[in-house]
């Protein structure tokens, strides 16, 4: 039996211990979901490793009112100082009152006699006790200021920035995202000890221009630019391009090359060098079991053996292949359509951080959307479903779903997804939008089309198989977004969506057919005869590429003539973030519209008649 004074023994060092044991007990009331133990374990490991003289570098973006202030700048500072007694910390946020009254909370914290309790050899110094600078008995320093501030003369052994930007208006000045920056290059980052720690903690305002762009030694700039020595950001820093390779593809064959480890696939010319132990290789040249040195995952280095080739496809228009060799980094497998795709491509996946806890150059990005847009995993752990939120219990699904509503699309990409929407970069506009209501359809003639856009995995990081139906006014210039199913399908799934699109609306049915895809067509013939429902199946080949063909919506959009539900927001997230968002599937299946050929008028069409009835909906 354990008395009491062994209870009280065991929460001491149970405190002292471990951080999140710590929050419960100095917190009255304190329950930690699964994601607050997630980040107080990452915060934990991060002080053991900046006490033993080791770089840390976190980045945690995490929707508002989800406890990341309170978990990560009040108790976090409170704990490490009873843990690692002499160590300094600084604290800054975007102003001197968020950061005096955060100071004021941890110093609250300490003072408490759950805090002298767990650390009874802890106490503030009682000439050191402003609300946000104090020191303690035992040299540990805590100083909280807001950006701009100085701290001349302070030195800190963890940096901790929460909440840089105090809102989207900040975020979207440049003039004070430089001057953010440079605050924290001349300011805090001269003030660490060793290599210490840098912790931020904030919301995703904002998102980088260099997504879609090539850091060169400093300057943004097009793959068409880019030589031989010039400084490119890799995963392992700058390094000199030391090899490009620009082949105009031609007549040349395409191949598909599909390595060991993470399964990655290359899609290149039968000429691209690919680098291997012995030296550069030409993918023609490659034989199965063979092997290459490529990027894991994008970011660590790894000798892969080949497992199979594939023929993809013959290509004829303007398209370049290319190749760079940064240092001992082959960023390769990059194909360039008209030269417009650019290298930034392998920063855009490490800079968007997207899965938790992936790594970056020195940095770590933990990404916490308030509503998983994938299967969510760290260290190979699977941490949430997609679809599921983020703190089921403060913020279910209609919640958010409401949150969703009435903050707007921006807000809400930013502030709770971690996917920031840049406006100024935008080819489609919030102005553009049309919508419709079914009694707006009431009369009209309209020809109904189903699309569909196959994806090749079911993966959750793969894109989604989309099957879209949208309806076209016959005597009208006007385009209706009907019904969509977008997801990870098998291909069964997929027939059954295809034929139930069909079977409600009487429409045509096209599907893009490359490659494996062309099964997908047979399939659907083949269902057709099981059924003993018959109709064409159109085939979609384009000679673009996607960015190219979503491109040519922005025309129909600027005229006004396409028009969705007022609930369809996954779609018109993808135009707003187009062409930098992680997803475009909903928006290129609506381009597929555009490969039909199908007439935006037709005049001689005056008023609807019955007899033109197996041309539309099904009553």
């Amino acid at each position: 039996r354990i008395n009491h004074d062994e209870q009280m023994a065991f929460l001491q060092q149970a405190g002292r211990k471990s951080f999140m044991n710590f929050c419960e007990i100095v917190k009255e009331g304190y329950n930690a979901e699964w994601f607050h133990e997630f980040i107080g374990n990452i915060l934990e490991k991060s002080l053991h490793q900046i006490a033993r003289g080791e770089k840390v570098r976190i980045i945690l973006t995490i929707p508002p009112r989800h406890g990341k202030t309170e978990l990560a700048s009040v108790l976090f500072p409170a704990w490490a100082l009873g843990t690692y007694p002499d160590m300094p910390f600084i604290i800054s946020s975007y102003g001197a009152e968020l950061s005096e009254t955060n100071g004021l909370k941890t110093r609250d914290v300490i003072n408490s006699d759950q805090y002298k309790f767990i650390f009874p050899d802890i106490k503030l110094r009682s000439d050191q006790k402003a609300k946000a600078k104090w020191m303690t008995n035992k040299g540990g320093s805590y100083t909280s200021v807001g950006i701009g501030t100085s701290v001349t003369g302070k030195g800190a052994k963890c940096v901790l920035i929460d909440d840089p930007h105090k809102d989207r208006q900040e975020a979207e000045s440049k003039v004070v995202r430089d001057t953010v920056w440079e605050y924290y290059r001349s300011t805090l980052y001269s003030r660490l000890e060793g290599f210490g720690g840098v912790i931020v903690i904030m919301q995703r305002w904002h998102c980088l221009s260099a997504f879609q762009e090539v850091n060169i030694d400093g300057k943004l700039v097009s793959i068409k630019n880019v030589n031989e020595g010039d400084l490119i950001l890799t995963s392992q820093g700058y390094q000199p391009i030391k090899h490009i390779q620009r082949n105009p593809i031609g007549d040349k064959k395409m191949l598909r090359l599909l390595f060991s480890g993470s399964g990655q696939a290359i899609e290149v010319t039968d000429d691209h060098l690919i680098k291997t132990e012995e030296g550069w290789k030409k993918a023609g040249d490659f034989k199965v079991g063979d092997k290459a040195i490529l990027l894991e995952n994008k970011t660590e280095i790894k000798i892969k053996e080949l497992k199979s080739i594939e023929v993809v496809e013959d290509y004829n228009d303007d398209i370049y292949d290319v190749t760079v060799d940064a240092g001992e980094i082959n960023i390769g497998g990059i194909t360039v359509h008209n030269c417009d795709d650019l290298v930034g491509r392998l920063m855009e996946e490490m800079e968007r951080g997207k899965a938790s806890g992936q790594s970056f150059d020195e940095w770590t990005v933990i990404n916490f959307p308030a509503i998983a847009e994938d299967d969510e995993y760290y260290d190979g752990k699977l941490l949430r479903k997609a679809g599921e939120p983020l703190w089921k219990s403060k913020f279910p699904i209609p919640v958010l779903e409401n949150i969703k509503q009435t903050s707007g699309l921006y807000n809400w990409a930013s502030q709770y997804q971690q996917d920031p929407i840049l406006q100024e970069a935008q080819d489609f506009k919030p102005h553009m939008f049309r919508y419709f209501e079914e009694s707006d359809l009431e009369g009209k003639y309209l020809r109904y089309y189903t699309l569909v856009d196959p994806a090749i995995s079911q993966s959750a990081k793969a894109d989604n198989t989309v099957v879209l139906t949208v309806a076209k006014e016959v005597n009208g210039p006007n385009i209706y977004r009907i019904k969509e199913d977008a997801g990870h399908f098998t291909p069964d799934q997929t027939v059954q969506l295809i034929m139930s699109h069909q079977s409600e609306y009487r429409s045509e049915v096209a599907i893009e057919t490359v490659q494996y895809q062309q099964a997908l067509k047979y399939s659907v013939i083949e269902e057709q005869r099981k059924r003993g429902i018959y109709f064409t199946v159109h085939e979609l080949r384009s000679r673009t590429n996607k960015e190219e063909r979503i491109k040519g919506l922005v025309a129909l959009y600027a005229a006004g003539v396409i028009h969705h539900r007022h609930g369809d927001m996954e779609y018109e997230r993808e135009l707003l973030a187009f062409p930098r968002g992680r997803r475009d599937d909903r928006a290129d299946a609506m381009s597929f519209f555009l490969l039909l050929g199908v007439n935006t008028f037709n005049g001689n069409v005056k008023s609807y008649k019955p007899k033109w009835l197996s041309y539309g909906k099904k009553k």
